[in-house]
């Protein structure tokens, strides 16, 4: 370690979370609230649906960068003074966003939110793996996941109340209190670090190397839309030399910015695979997918729209710190996976009625019951999957494997909304809504095989 930790009483922990919690929860609520007045928006700024999702996928993108260097700014300054910093950006740019006059004012909002979020969502799971208890870990992660993984979906619903009473201004200018109450709640809870960070030079050129790489792969992703395909052919040659060279730039580096080599364990690729693929369709499909499909081919409002995520959210909530103690106590028997067997399966049928549904007449009432069913399995999969990755790491390496597992949750939501929107606009709303479903639930099939597949292995490591 690079700092000297101070053990954390379990009330100051609490607070700890509550006010770090309270700052990536809205950072993270950000980042989808806005989908439901996409369409407004589209109208308001006289912009096409492939341009208003940037305000979406740009912020995912941005946040993304600064979470890969996650582990080397914990090395070198504190969490009060990272948490001060990124906090203080954060409401800056709310303000910015609230009182955009045009398009690209409220884009570079976005950016500046999704730089300072890249900074402050991480620092969550620093201090849960720093402070936080060995044997409870699967708990306390559970709870960090839980913050992470249902605000994103909550967005719109919290958008559509606020475009039910005010408009999508307010949206920003309502989550500033809460921001800072969070900010001064972790500043009170937080204790004082002395760090010792050792004298090594910042891996400037891989930083730039993993930018280009992830820019380069959005812009792949959403260029398939068009109908050119030279571009994507060439940003697809371009994506593949970029990442054989930024493979063997940080096979070179003694300490570089993100330790790629985790990957080399077989356990945590499996596992961050999995989990990388669960976000990405849990940001497209509640957070982007439905709310936009009830608007555009239901034509039910952003009210009504917003609202329809709510029950699952309510049982994903419940649910999700459970889903941690139960997996908890599995664990210490050698079959915590198969909660996660479990909630991969319950996910990928769910979505696949949801892909009926949408061929069929308007039936919200069911749409929303079939959102419950997708919404506790997830909660029984998805944080025991980020649970399973940082335990199968060395305590040495759980700082890494922290800032890779919190680059995912936030890029591959950006793929994902990337991926719908582009089927979306090759194939039409209502046929693309139901190939991007269809799509989604083979992922969900990868995403079993490859957790399956490393079952053998998995079982005979805790044997």
């Amino acid at each position: 370690m690079t700092s000297k930790q101070t053990r954390m009483r379990s009330g100051q922990l609490s607070l700890a979370l509550v006010g770090v919690g309270l700052i990536a929860f809205i950072g993270t609520l950000m980042e989808t609230a806005l989908n439901v007045t996409l369409p407004a928006m589209m109208t308001q700024f006289s912009v096409s649906l492939t341009t208003v999702q940037w305000l979406t996928t740009g912020y995912l993108l941005v946040s993304s960068w600064m979470m890969i260097i996650n582990a080397r700014l914990v090395q070198r300054y504190s969490l009060r003074f990272l948490l001060g910093v990124g906090t203080g950006g954060f409401l800056v740019s709310l303000v910015i966003c609230s009182l955009a006059p045009s398009f690209p004012y409220l884009f570079g909002g976005r950016i500046l939110s999704g730089v300072c979020m890249g900074i402050c969502i991480p620092l969550l799971f620093t201090v849960i793996t720093r402070y936080a208890p060995r044997s409870r870990l699967g708990f306390f992660m559970a709870v960090g996941v839980t913050i992470t993984a249902l605000a994103p979906a909550l967005g719109p619903t919290y958008g559509g109340i606020v475009l039910r009473f005010f408009n999508w201004r307010w949206i920003f200018l309502l989550s500033l209190p809460l921001v800072l109450g969070g900010w001064l709640l972790a500043l009170v809870a937080l204790p004082r670090e002395q760090i010792n960070a050792p004298n090594q030079n910042f891996d400037i050129k891989g930083f730039v190397w993993l930018v280009l790489l992830l820019t380069t792969f959005q812009l792949l992703v959403t260029s398939g839309g068009r109908k050119n395909g030279l571009i994507f052919t060439l940003l697809l040659v371009l994506c593949g030399g970029m990442v054989s060279g930024c493979w063997r730039h940080i096979q070179r580096q003694p300490q570089p910015v993100l330790a790629a080599t985790l990957f080399t364990n077989q356990r945590f690729g499996i596992y961050f695979t999995a989990y990388f693929i669960l976000q990405a369709v849990n940001v497209a499909l509640g957070g982007f997918l439905i709310p936009n499909f009830l608007q555009l081919v239901w034509h039910q409002s952003a009210f009504i729209a917003g609202s329809a995520m709510l029950p699952g959210l309510l049982i994903r909530i419940g649910l999700m710190p459970l889903a941690g103690k139960w997996f908890d106590h599995l664990n210490h028997k050698g079959v915590g996976q198969h909660l996660i067997y479990g909630g991969t399966t319950v996910v990928g049928v769910s979505m696949l009625i949801l892909g009926h549904l949408a061929h069929g007449s308007v039936q919200v009432g069911l749409l929303v019951g079939v959102y419950v069913l997708y919404n506790a399995g997830l909660a029984l999969a998805i944080s025991n999957l980020m649970t399973t990755s940082i335990q199968a790491v060395a305590t040495t390496e759980t700082a890494d494997a922290n800032a890779l597992l919190n680059t995912a949750q936030q890029y591959s939501g950006g793929i994902g909304i990337a991926l719908v929107a582009t089927l979306i606009n090759r194939q039409g709303v209502p046929a693309g809504f139901y190939w991007s479903l269809v799509r989604l639930a083979l992922g969900i099939a990868a995403v079993i095989f490859l957790v399956i597949s490393g079952r053998k292995l998995i079982n005979t490591k805790n044997n």
